[in-house]
């Protein structure tokens, strides 16, 4: 018996990956709207030169693997990801490296498929460290997580942060727009619900313990935990394939978004951070629980 082996992602339906990447394109792009009638032309800047950035990227490394371009739609889900999780007030051209450095980042691993790491994740953690840990001054004031750490607390209204009247990053502040798409992406199953249930138990449970209770809510809806959740920790590319695994990976994310948040590891960088480490096991978790990777897998 022959097996058919290939990259990921994969998809266990009629749809097509690119119909896949089209949905979550536009599904990103609902966040990013949010953010330019929140911010206006700064939120336009920015998103033209992470999309021009993305673009001329896949065009320049398609032609030098002798690809052809815009295969498929990954570098616009990339593109839209990475608009969403930037601060409103980052320079036009950090945008820009951002964006180079999302999509250059694929072909290095190999492509699509191969990437260890999520794109827009990893840019964004080098752009954080190269603003060391993005100041205030980039998100245009104090933010709830720095307010939650370091200022008053009573300064944190939750009806703000769920409407996405609070400072943020572009496309991350609304939480209540972000809870809606991602009940309408768990309905069309590009999403799982084993990740959004151990990521935020893991995460709630350490809050709890370095925070106390009363905070893990204002936490939770604070800097960009649940776009993270729902747009990037769900990357079919980066992500555990069986069951188990995906609990796993969930449950190590949040604790260690929920622990370095809490800390105040690298600001409103900490949770990319934390998505990368969680990349790094991704593979290791199929492996323990018997998944065969990129191929047919074992039920758990």
């Amino acid at each position: 018996m022959k097996y058919l082996v290939t990259p990921a992602p994969h998809r266990y339906s009629r749809s097509t990956i690119t119909d896949m990447y089209i949905t979550i394109a536009i599904g990103v792009f609902g966040c990013v709207l949010c953010g330019i009638i929140n911010y206006k032309l700064n939120a336009i800047y920015i998103l033209l030169a992470c999309m021009s950035a993305c673009v001329i990227t896949e065009i320049l490394f398609s032609l030098i693997n002798y690809k052809k371009p815009f295969m498929d739609y990954s570098f616009l889900v990339t593109g839209l990801v990475l608009t969403s999780i930037m601060p409103i007030n980052i320079p036009w051209y950090f945008a820009c490296i951002a964006g180079f450095i999302a999509i250059a980042s694929k072909y290095l691993f190999g492509g699509l498929g191969n990437n260890l790491f999520n794109p827009a994740a990893l840019s964004r953690s080098i752009i954080g460290v190269m603003l060391a840990g993005m100041s205030f001054d980039y998100f245009g004031g104090d933010t709830p997580l720095g307010i939650l750490l370091t200022g008053d607390k009573s300064l944190i209204n939750l009806n703000d942060l769920v409407l996405g009247n609070s400072v943020s990053a572009i496309g991350t502040g609304c939480i209540v727009l972000i809870l809606v798409l991602c009940v309408i992406a768990l309905a069309l199953k590009l999403i799982k619900w084993e990740n959004i249930l151990f990521s935020v138990a893991g995460f709630a449970l350490m809050v709890c313990i370095f925070m106390g209770g009363k905070n893990v809510i204002p936490m939770l809806m604070s800097g960009s935990f649940v776009f993270v959740v729902v747009f990037m920790l769900q990357d079919p590319t980066t992500s555990s394939y069986g069951f188990s695994a995906r609990c796993l990976n969930a449950l190590l994310f949040g604790v260690l978004a929920g622990t370095m948040m809490s800390k105040n590891i690298m600001g409103e960088t900490a949770v990319f951070l934390a998505l990368l480490i969680t990349n790094v096991f991704s593979p290791a978790w199929d492996r323990l629980l018997l998944v065969f990777h990129k191929g047919v897998k074992k039920h758990d």
